[in-house]
């Protein structure tokens, strides 16, 4: 088979292992993906989105390793940095987060959720300041990006910019007042602001809309 026929087979494949993944035929992408590191074991597509598939199952160690690969063979994969700095974030590694945060945004500083996994990862190992500006930068591209808004609440309430963060929050709540982070972020800022009753109130939502929340319970106890 001609090199340009087998480019094209493979993208046909590639296509249509994304399709069953994203109709939740996760078993039957990753068959495919398989069948395309068997023909070409480096190929950075197939190895990313199979460790994409590996992240989802919460098998992050596989999924570190299968990225890592994609980007060893393609250096300026930028989607595929991003999401390793994800895959870094579940297993509490923030620093090579970071680090793959700031690869990707290197190569596509619009990657508005990298932004926001910067900031994460910056929050994480207490660098406050700069989890700020990430934060706004991803708000600078997306203004209603709510992970991104509520994040930044989260991290304002921790520099005790209360007003900020609650201003942060409300905007989150404003575009989906079902977000049980930002109820949760909301209500750390009244809280350590001293607006206990205020707190009491808002701490009763998250709950309500997601009851497994337990850092929201943990904390209406606090409060009460």
């Amino acid at each position: 088979m001609p090199p340009d026929s087998q480019q094209m087979t493979t993208a046909r494949a590639l296509d249509m292992a994304m399709q069953h993944n994203q109709a939740g035929d996760v078993a039957k992408a990753e068959s495919i993906y398989q069948q395309i590191l068997r023909v070409q074991p480096n190929h950075p597509g197939a190895l990313h989105l199979l460790g994409l598939i590996a992240h989802q199952v919460g098998e992050n160690g596989i999924a570190a390793d299968l990225i890592t690969r994609a980007v060893e063979v393609q250096s300026d994969f930028a989607e595929a940095h991003s999401n390793l700095a994800a895959v870094y974030l579940a297993l509490n590694e923030p620093d090579k987060a970071a680090a793959s945060c700031r690869k990707a945004l290197a190569l596509k500083p619009e990657l508005t959720g990298t932004h926001n996994n910067l900031g994460n990862a910056l929050q994480n190992m207490e660098k406050l300041e700069e989890a700020v500006g990430s934060y706004r930068n991803a708000l600078a591209i997306a203004p209603n990006y709510v992970d991104a808004l509520s994040n930044l609440g989260s991290t304002l309430q921790k520099t005790g910019e209360f007003e900020a963060a609650m201003a942060s929050c409300r905007k989150a709540l404003a575009i989906d007042p079902n977000f049980a982070g930002a109820h949760y972020n909301l209500d750390n800022a009244l809280q350590r602001s001293g607006r206990l009753e205020k707190a009491v109130a808002s701490y009763r939502q998250a709950p309500a809309i997601e009851p497994n929340y337990a850092d929201t319970h943990n904390n209406l106890g606090t409060a009460l």
